[in-house]
């Protein structure tokens, strides 16, 4: 190799350094920061996609599972594509809180936390008519399964105890499931 041959190797390296960090960025991109999947719920809730019982649900699951997902509690993994869908349409790859799938690394703790939350019902937005739910984490479950999310079958949380072999909630593995019921739910 020349002088000339070992410059231009050189150069191209350099370029090359450059240019890596931002096609890892798009390799693999990070989820939406949570102000615009606030946007986005917002938006779904005045074009009357979603209720304002739903839009608080759904806005209170959407804090905590941020801050759960801070914690190391859970991880988002967002399906991308470059044709431009609705939340709500056919086409769909992504729940309305813009993730597809949802891993939860501790279900009994996930389990507890969000029972706590639905338990003590801070924005009044969880009770049934005018009594405490008796399986609170269903009504998430639920609201999961109205907008799409499916538990994996195989990936119950490990040693069930009497609390949990009936909760709905105790998933690893979720994921947004654009199905018959998901279109069905939506009317």
């Amino acid at each position: 190799m020349n002088e000339a041959q070992v410059a231009q190797v050189a150069q191209v390296a350099q370029v090359a350094q450059q240019i890596e960090p931002q096609v890892a960025q798009q390799i693999e991109p990070q989820v939406a920061p949570i102000n615009d999947v606030i946007e986005l719920l917002n938006r779904a809730k005045e074009k009357g996609e979603i209720c304002a019982k739903y839009h608080g649900r759904l806005y209170a699951i959407l804090e905590k599972l941020y801050e759960y997902e801070k914690n190391g509690l859970i991880t988002f993994k967002q399906t991308y594509t470059t044709e431009i869908t609705n939340w709500c349409s056919i086409n769909a790859v992504n729940c309305i809180l813009n993730f597809s799938e949802l891993t939860i690394n501790d279900p009994d703790e996930f389990c507890k936390r969000i029972n706590k939350m639905v338990t003590e019902d801070q924005r009044n937005i969880w009770k049934l008519a005018d009594e405490k739910p008796k399986n609170p984490t269903w009504i998430v479950y639920k609201l999961f399964r109205r907008f799409g999310l499916s538990p994996s079958p195989r990936s119950r949380g490990p040693n069930e105890t009497v609390l949990t072999k009936k909760d709905m909630l105790y998933y690893k593995k979720w994921f947004f499931i654009n199905d018959e019921h998901f279109v069905t739910q939506l009317k």
